[in-house]
């Protein structure tokens, strides 16, 4: 029987490195990122910027899929999951999986879990903090992209928190720490969750990913699993950042981190670690305000 995996994460959660890992077995096919499902799951939503007026079309498609049922017994959503099944099922090696890994999935892994309940789901998890410091390292240590990519600071910890919290069995969570400093003990867990024997952290480094999206520099050849933790606070050097690191720290909920495999007093106690100077530094606080501000005029823009 053929299935379907969805890897849940924020982006910059390693989700790159676990998708790699997962597709050293033969019994895992993949792409980057799809990133399909976003349209397809929230067609009738009245959200969003496309050309057309979302509101009238969301009001138009309930009142199809209304008229649908009303002709077949069936509803779209119904012929949406049997086509995506398909699809996936084209893709997946014999007795065994299409792995979809696309980090903003969520958005909508609520709908996700409803549509497929017999999928497997593969939460990555990781410190907020750590995600930012990663996205500043991203973007040359500045902030001229940050709200763009804020809702991966706030949304997603809400949404795969709420998610975690009604646990299922075809529910697997991992932390991103996890994942780089115990591969080993991750890789029999992932095994048992999937049913598989051939999942090898060592041959992660020959593994390459057809597609365009994700995590260019864990995409290439030869980039294995990561031993290095990071520290989050080594990138507070002004004190606008230690404001933004700090709002991000009081938003996150205590079971988020929980799920992180840490507690918020012990994030708390790293603020304790950031340098004296950071909270100096004015020239670099004037820096990251002037990109923050370009930011904010430049975040609907393509």
């Amino acid at each position: 029987m053929k299935q379907i995996i969805f890897l849940i994460s924020a982006p910059r959660s390693g989700s790159t490195i676990l998708q790699k890992l997962l597709v050293t077995s033969e019994k895992i096919n993949t792409t980057a990122e799809p990133w399909w499902l976003l349209p397809i799951i929230q067609y009738k939503s009245d959200q969003g910027y496309e050309s057309y007026n979302k509101r009238i079309a969301s009001k138009a498609i309930h009142d199809f899929d209304k008229y649908f049922k009303k002709q077949t017994g069936s509803s779209l959503n119904n012929e949406i999951v049997n086509m995506v099944q398909k699809v996936y099922a084209l893709l997946a090696p014999d007795c065994g999986y299409f792995l979809d890994k696309t980090p903003r999935y969520y958005l909508i892994v609520e709908e996700l879990r409803k549509l497929f309940p017999h999928a497997k789901f593969i939460f990555l998890t990781r410190n907020p903090l750590e995600i930012l410091s990663s996205k500043l390292t991203a973007h040359n240590d500045t902030f001229h992209a940050y709200y763009k990519y804020k809702m991966d600071l706030y949304q997603s910890v809400k949404k795969i928190s709420d998610s975690l919290h009604n646990q299922h069995d075809n529910i697997f969570q991992l932390d991103y720490n996890d994942l780089i400093c115990s591969e080993t003990n991750c890789v029999v867990q992932l095994n048992s969750f999937l049913n598989l024997d051939d999942i090898d952290a060592q041959n992660v480094s020959s593994i390459e990913v057809d597609g365009v999206m994700g995590d260019p520099k864990a995409m290439i050849h030869n980039e294995g699993i990561r031993s290095k933790k990071s520290f989050w606070y080594q990138k507070v050097n002004s004190p606008i950042k230690y404001l933004i690191f700090k709002k991000i720290f009081s938003a996150t909920p205590d079971d988020y981190f929980h799920f992180s495999g840490i507690t918020k007093s012990m994030v708390k106690n790293d603020f304790n670690k950031i340098s004296w100077w950071a909270y100096l530094n004015f020239w670099q606080g004037t820096i990251d305000t002037i990109a923050l501000i370009r930011s904010y005029l430049t975040k609907n823009r393509k």
